[in-house]
């Protein structure tokens, strides 16, 4: 499954709870997804060289790192997210 699709998915799961928050620093070219509020230690699992995972001690997403963002949302589906 694309890397979007699935970050849509989950997007999509936590659009009730409201507390998703989206930021891009256009400086770094790196964009961050936090499904959590702040305050929570986390660990950092790096999938790839574009991709790292913020876990809390529980094993739930606390937020997802983009880096290189601009040619990742460029891949596949033109950078769209998928509706739901």
């Amino acid at each position: 499954m694309p890397l979007l699709n699935m970050i849509s998915i989950y997007m999509g799961m936590r659009k009730r709870a409201n507390i998703m928050k989206f930021t891009y620093d256009p400086r770094y070219n790196v964009a961050y997804i936090r499904f959590s509020e702040k305050g929570l230690d986390v660990e950092t699992v790096r999938v790839s060289d574009e991709l790292n995972v913020d876990l809390t001690p529980d094993g739930k997403i606390y937020g997802i790192e983009l880096l290189n963002t601009n040619e990742q949302l460029k891949r596949e589906d033109a950078g769209k997210f998928r509706d739901w």
